[in-house]
């Protein structure tokens, strides 16, 4: 993604996520299974999104997001899902922004500040957290 070779992250991408689903299959089983998978699927979308490939990546984030709230409804302090999910909602934000769909950018964005604000709270010393906290800030105020 960050060479702008958008195609070609969508194809790594898509490889990373059936690796993942294929490792889950084996045994001994993860002690997380779909946990690598959920956390691929918002890069996929980042990647799709990137490639104007809008509806697709709604479609990967949201199964992304989905995923990791229910890791997170089972063990909410999970950080690394925790921080997954910010940036995936993160991500839908600015689809949605994208998408002129204001209302879901808002929702999404408030998701991640949430989530950021979370880690926060169980590591006050997270500079990456409160680095991404004022994008997010950033990113509510445009959509306000």
């Amino acid at each position: 993604l960050r060479f702008g070779r958008y195609a070609d992250s969508v194809a790594g991408y898509t490889a990373a996520l059936a690796a993942a689903n294929a490792s889950d299959q084996r045994l001994p089983s993860p002690r997380r299974p779909g946990l690598r998978a959920a956390t691929i699927l918002p890069w996929l979308g980042e990647a799709l999104a990137s490639s104007n490939r809008l509806e697709e990546a709604v479609a990967a984030n949201t199964e992304g997001r989905d995923r990791l709230r229910e890791f997170l409804a089972r063990e909410p302090y999970l950080v690394s899902a925790r921080r997954q999910l910010a940036y995936a909602s993160s991500n839908a934000a600015r689809i949605a922004e994208a998408r002129w769909d204001f209302a879901a950018a808002e929702a999404a964005g408030r998701e991640a500040q949430d989530c950021y604000e979370q880690i926060l709270k169980l590591d006050p010393d997270n500079t990456s957290a409160l680095n991404n906290l004022s994008l997010v800030y950033g990113g509510r105020a445009r959509t306000a």
